[in-house]
């Protein structure tokens, strides 16, 4: 990660988009838009489409998407240093929701806490993807999807399931 300090509450949204763009481009979902503009919705939003029904597998990398965005806002604050009020909570009660959906919806076991451990070890070993992403945002606040080359963006690894085991299994 490089040292740059992020001042604005923008850096701070792109970065969030970008975490979750990157996640979803990763899990091989079609990115249908990705904006900072502000909507009816918020700040900023990422537009996917899995091509699946939400159950299983792709119900699990859902919740990821969703996770990432407070992922990356928390990778955020580490790397400039800087204790922020609420900077690592933007977008984090709507994600929490929408993670805890998609985990309902794959029938299988989890929390909230675990896809946002793996999606920060992710988005972690994958920043240069991030910085990328935010940085095209902040210059280009609405970018089309299409625009951009997914076959130069990191995919999520085979054993992305067993690292979510592994998180899940953990006690509190």
């Amino acid at each position: 990660m490089n040292d740059q300090i992020f001042e604005n509450e923008w850096d701070i949204v792109a970065y969030h988009e970008a975490g979750h763009a990157l996640m979803a481009i990763a899990c091989g979902f079609q990115l249908t838009e990705l904006s900072v503009d502000e909507s009816d919705v918020g700040k900023g939003f990422v537009g996917y489409n899995p091509n699946a029904t939400l159950e299983g597998d792709v119900a699990q990398k859902a919740a990821l998407v969703s996770a990432s965005g407070l992922a990356a806002d928390m990778l955020l604050s580490q790397q400039s240093g800087k204790q922020r009020p609420n900077d690592e909570f933007l977008g984090h009660f709507n994600d929490q929701e929408n993670a805890n959906r998609y985990i309902a919806l794959s029938g299988r076991s989890g929390r909230f806490d675990g896809y946002m451990a793996v999606s920060m070890w992710f988005l972690r070993a994958n920043w240069e993807h991030v910085d990328c992403l935010a940085k095209l945002l902040k210059v280009f606040p609405k970018l089309n999807p299409n625009a951009l080359n997914l076959e130069a963006f990191p995919k999520l690894p085979d054993e992305w399931q067993r690292w979510l085991e592994v998180v899940i299994d953990q006690k509190p």
